[in-house]
C-alpha cells in the first residue's frame, strides 16, 4: 500500500503587468560602443533581388521590447530597393507590439525597413525573424532571451502570508505546487527531484490540523506520481499516456475510458470501464469519486468501492462525487439509488468542495507575467 490523502477538504484540478522595458535590438555578440555608424550591408553583386537583416542575430530580455530591427533589400545584390514590399514573420513566441507575428511594409529610399517593436515572451527562449521580398531568397536571423522570473503571492484565506519567485510563465496548481514552462514540478518554489515532464496534474488542500498538500502528476508516458508535502509517496506505471488525474487518488484514461484507483503501487487498480466523465473529492478519512459511464449511469465510489448507481441524462458530466450537470445545464445531486435532487437550471460552470469543521484554504496567484523585477 502507499500513502493516500485523508482529512482533505478541497481539490483543485488543472497578472496584469507593469509597463514593459524597452531596449534596443542588438546582435548577441555585440560589445558596447560609443558611436554607431550605419552603412549598407556588404552583399555580393548579383542580378537578382536580395533581402537580409542588418544584424546576424538578436538578443533581448524577457518582457522587453526590441527596437531598431532593420532589413535591407536590393534589386540586384547591390542597388538599394526603394519602396519595396517586405514581409517579416516572427516565431518562438515573439510578437510585434500589437501581438501579431507578421508585419508587411515598404523600404525607404535607401532600401531599409525598420520593424515595429518586437515583444520578447515572458518565458524568454529562442525564436527566428524571417523576411521575404519579391523573388529574393528568404532571409532569417535567430533571436534569444533568457527566461525571466515572476512573483507568486501566497494567501491564507484573504491574508498575504508570503511571496515566492518562480520562472516566468509558471502556473500555480494548488497551495504550494507549481508547474514551470519546462514542465517541472515545484514545491514552495523549489524543484522536486525527478518531477519532470509533468503533463497533467491535480492537487488537494488539507485541513488545518494536518496542513499537508497533495499533488498527483502524470507524464507523457502515463507514469503517475503522488506527492505529499513535496515528497514522492507513490508511483504508478501501468496507466496509458494521456491519463488524467481525478483528485489525487483516482485517474481516468480517455484513450481506453478506464477509471482507476491509485492505491497499490506500481499498478493502479482498474475500477470501471466505459467511463466518459469522472470527478473526485475527499473528506475525513475517505476518498470519494463520481463517475458516469456510457450506459448513462452515475456511480458513487467510496475508497474504491462503488455504491449508489443512478441513471442520468446522456452527456451528463460528473461534478465532485455526488453531483452531475446535464447538457441542458441542470444540476443534480445524488441522494439515493432512485432519487436525484434537482438543484438549479441554466448552469454553465460548477465545481464541488467537501468541507469539514476546521479547514485551511491557501491560494497561489501569479501577480505579474511581465513586470520589472
Amino acid at each position: 500500500m502507499v500513502e493516500e490523502p485523508d482529512n482533505a477538504v478541497g481539490e483543485i484540478t488543472g497578472g496584469s503587468g507593469l509597463p514593459r522595458r524597452r531596449v534596443l535590438a542588438a546582435a548577441a555578440w555585440s560589445a558596447p560602443v560609443i558611436a554607431i555608424v550605419t552603412s549598407v550591408p556588404a552583399v555580393a553583386a548579383s542580378l537578382t533581388p536580395t533581402i537580409e537583416f542588418t544584424e546576424a542575430s538578436y538578443a533581448g530580455a524577457a518582457c522587453a521590447v526590441l527596437d531598431d530591427i532593420t532589413v535591407f533589400a536590393t534589386t540586384d545584390g547591390a542597388t538599394p530597393a526603394a519602396l519595396a514590399s517586405v514581409t517579416v514573420t516572427l516565431s518562438g513566441g515573439y510578437t510585434f507590439e500589437d501581438t501579431t507575428t507578421v508585419f508587411s511594409g515598404t523600404t525607404d529610399a535607401g532600401g531599409f525597413m525598420t520593424l515595429p517593436g518586437v515583444l520578447v515572451p515572458a518565458v524568454g527562449g529562442a525564436g527566428t525573424f524571417a523576411a521575404t521580398y519579391a523573388t529574393a531568397d528568404p532571409a532569417s536571423a535567430p533571436v534569444s532571451a533568457p527566461p525571466g522570473s515572476s512573483v507568486v503571492t501566497k494567501y491564507e484565506e484573504l491574508t498575504v502570508v508570503g511571496t515566492i519567485s518562480v520562472p516566468m510563465g509558471t502556473t500555480p496548481i494548488g497551495a504550494d505546487y507549481y508547474v514551470t514552462p519546462a514542465s517541472e514540478l515545484l514545491y514552495l518554489g523549489n524543484p522536486i527531484a525527478g518531477a519532470t515532464d509533468v503533463q497533467m496534474w491535480s492537487t488537494l488542500i488539507t485541513p488545518a490540523n494536518e496542513i499537508v498538500d497533495w499533488a498527483l502528476t502524470v507524464n507523457s508516458a502515463g507514469v503517475a506520481k503522488r506527492y505529499r508535502g513535496g515528497v514522492l509517496v507513490g508511483t504508478f506505471t501501468n496507466l496509458p499516456a494521456g491519463t488524467i488525474p481525478v483528485g489525487v487518488t483516482y485517474a481516468l484514461a480517455p484513450s481506453t475510458n478506464n477509471f482507476y484507483r491509485l492505491n497499490t503501487q506500481p499498478n493502479a487498480t482498474l475500477l470501471l470501464g466505459n467511463v466518459t466523465s469522472a470527478d473526485s473529492v475527499n473528506n475525513g478519512n475517505n476518498n470519494y469519486a463520481g463517475v458516469i459511464n456510457t450506459s448513462n449511469q452515475h456511480i458513487y465510489y467510496t475508497n474504491g468501492s462503488n455504491g449508489i448507481v443512478r441513471l442520468v441524462d446522456p452527456g451528463s458530466v460528473a461534478v465532485g462525487a455526488g453531483f452531475w450537470l446535464t447538457p441542458a445545464g441542470d444540476l443534480y445531486q445524488q441522494v439515493t439509488a432512485t432519487t436525484g435532487r434537482f438543484l438549479l437550471g441554466g448552469v454553465t460552470s460548477v465545481d464541488d468542495l467537501n468541507d469539514s469543521a476546521t479547514q485551511l484554504r491557501w491560494r497561489g496567484d501569479l501577480q505579474c507575467l511581465c513586470c520589472l523585477q
